[in-house]
């Protein structure tokens, strides 16, 4: 299973042998082999197959599909089923949904319980481990999946405000503040609108996300642990019953809004992992755009699996268009084998050494019906198929070696993911989209301009993690503490060239305007003390009224010595200005970039970055 040692790409997909009658098991096992794949993953919704009453284990047909698919040479990922607990299970913990502020419990029927409910994560545990020591030492498994892209629930409200994950938050708040509530009061700025508490039972009854923005944003963050509490307790499961198994689990990138409402800190769920894989899907029917979303999402999670020295797999990718004769919104456009291909050069070329397609076959009931084979609805080979067995091959396996080995030799520029940032503007869910946008835009101005891309979260930029790279990045570090301000004044002095977005830190740690320097205290020490700021939109399409005058003028406003490189054409109010090694905008270069024409692209280019030698990929 460990993939370190290879520099070429091992093709899996999902099947699940509980869909399909029995006696087509076989060629449809016969045919995956026969198209150069040679990993299947299966299990993460079959709790009801195996168990179907409490206690109640029904292995046999596990069994069988195992030992059909050790006769192909097949290698199994084997996933815990604890996205989709059966119906027995609520009536168990009648209890146990997740419940939102208004106290309305779940009614998915996937990622729908709370696990701080304590018979509830025992249940899960009991079965969890009772599957893996069944299967323990099986030479066809080679490894297991946590669950399945665990989060909140995959709806946009906001949950959990279940009594049991309330008590389990206000336990985390007591850890958080060492038990003091005036620091939490604080921390909170309680006094407005009189929301001091003066007893930790008294934390839950307002829900944070209507009430306050600096307590929504210690929601958000307990929001996050828990989730990946419950992944790392899994693992840990797995672990003890089969300690030299290989663990991972897989994250989709759902992009920064949806993050924020299913709860999906990457890097903490990552952490003491033996691979991560990451789950994508782009059918937009824009193959310029989805692929620009591609190299964004592999670049993210790949940064994360390195950050945890996991091994870094695309455990989910459309294998074909849905094959059903009705619109369908999620990743609904038409496409044949040569958007495959594309796919896979995308995930390679950006580090990805396992790409697993989803599915195989696509299931004819329930509500994924019709969606995303890779073969035929019969189970009949198709051109998608027929490109994955080519792609396999010893030719086509160089390409995709040559194509990383090149991108692995331009200079690398780190992008801060600024996960405490898009937590507290969470209070103000519509700003997730500029955010979103602003990152993406970034991205593609790096990434067009010749640089690779590592992005670093919170903890990573606080520890000055720099190693190797050529220019740091902060798009949207809004909310930065005191630490993550020394590490990157530290690597400013070390003379690493450093881009900073136009409201960098603006916030303390807790979400508090910062008093001392209007604009942030990076902003000063680029030689520039910003008044109020406008729309971003605004700003990005202000670029179109820019021009540059590197005119040498300094002391703006006031503050610290820095040169003024470009202005707004019309207000003459320094746009770009830079000292010592950083660069501050007064605009969004991310969003400019965006809505630039080319021209105006190569010029922000010139003007914001180092010069590279853009290795061609």
């Amino acid at each position: 299973m460990n993939m370190s040692s290879s520099p070429f790409i091992r093709f899996g997909t999902a099947w699940y042998p509980d869909h399909w009658p029995e006696e087509e098991w076989a060629r449809d096992l016969d045919l995956i082999r026969a198209s150069g794949i040679d990993c299947i993953r299966f299990g993460e919704f079959s709790w009801s197959w195996f168990e179907p009453r409490p206690g109640e284990f029904r292995w046999d047909a596990y069994e069988r599909f195992v030992e059909l698919a050790q006769q192909r040479s097949l290698s199994l990922i084997l996933c815990t089923p604890t996205a989709t607990p059966p119906p027995w299970f609520l009536r168990k913990f009648p209890d146990s949904r997740l419940v939102d502020a208004d106290g309305i419990p779940c009614r998915a029927h996937r990622h729908f319980i709370c696990w701080d409910h304590p018979g509830a994560r025992a249940e899960a545990e009991r079965t969890v481990r009772a599957l893996v020591r069944h299967f323990r030492g099986h030479p066809a498994i080679a490894g297991w999946q946590v669950d399945n892209e665990p989060n909140y629930s995959e709806s946009m409200t906001i949950y959990d405000f279940n009594p049991h994950a309330l008590r389990s938050y206000r336990n985390w708040l007591r850890h958080r503040y060492q038990g003091d509530l005036a620091a939490l009061n604080r921390a909170w700025y309680a006094n407005f609108w009189s929301q001091a508490v003066t007893d930790w039972e008294e934390i839950g009854e307002l829900a944070p996300q209507r009430s306050n923005p600096n307590a929504w944003l210690d929601f958000a963050r307990y929001r996050d642990w828990a989730v990946a509490d419950m992944v790392q307790a899994q693992a840990k499961w797995i672990r003890e019953e089969w300690p030299q198994t290989h663990v991972g689990t897989n994250i989709p990138e759902t992009g920064i809004k949806f993050s924020l409402t299913i709860a999906q800190d990457y890097w903490a769920q990552a952490r003491g992992m033996d691979w991560i894989g990451t789950d994508l899907y782009f059918a937009s029917g824009d193959r310029a755009a989805d692929r620009r979303g591609m190299r964004f999402c592999s670049d993210l999670m790949r940064s994360v699996s390195d950050d945890s020295g996991a091994e870094f797999y695309i455990s989910e990718t459309q294998g074909g268009p849905h094959q059903r004769t009705w619109p369908q919104a999620f990743a609904g456009e038409i496409w044949g084998a040569d958007y495959l291909r594309q796919s896979v050069e995308t995930y390679a070329e950006h580090g990805a050494r396992q790409i697993w397609f989803f599915l195989f076959r696509p299931t004819p009931a329930g509500a994924e019906m019709g969606m995303n084979g890779l073969c035929d609805a019969d189970g009949g080979a198709s051109e998608r198929t027929r490109e994955v067995l080519r792609m396999s091959g010893p030719a086509e396996q160089g390409r995709f070696v040559k194509r990383f080995n090149l991108r692995e030799r331009r200079p690398l520029a780190l992008m801060h993911y600024p996960r405490d940032t898009v937590r507290f503007n969470g209070y103000w869910i519509s700003n997730l989209d500029n955010l979103q946008k602003s990152m993406l835009g970034w991205h593609q101005m790096l990434c067009e301009a010749g640089w690779r891309i590592r992005f670093i979260d919170d903890d990573g930029l606080a520890a000055g993690h720099a190693e190797g790279a050529s220019l740091l990045a902060l798009p949207q570090s809004q909310l930065l503490d005191d630490a993550q301000i020394g590490a990157i004044n530290d690597l400013a002095d070390a003379g690493l060239p450093i881009l900073l977005g136009p409201h960098c830190a603006l916030l303390d740690r807790y979400g508090h305007l910062r008093q001392k320097t209007p604009g942030g205290v990076l902003a000063a020490r680029a030689g520039i003390r910003p008044g109020l700021w406008r729309d971003q939109k605004a700003d990005a399409e202000r670029l179109f009224g820019i021009s540059v005058a590197v005119d040498g003028r300094r002391d703006f406003n006031g503050a610290a010595a820095g040169t003024v490189l470009l202005r707004f054409r019309k207000s003459k109010v320094p746009a770009v200005v830079r000292s010592g090694g950083l660069t501050w905008c007064a605009f969004d270069p991310g969003l400019a970039y965006d809505k630039a024409a080319s021209a105006a692209r190569k010029k922000l280019v010139r003007l914001l970055l180092p010069k590279t030698t853009n290795t061609k990929v």
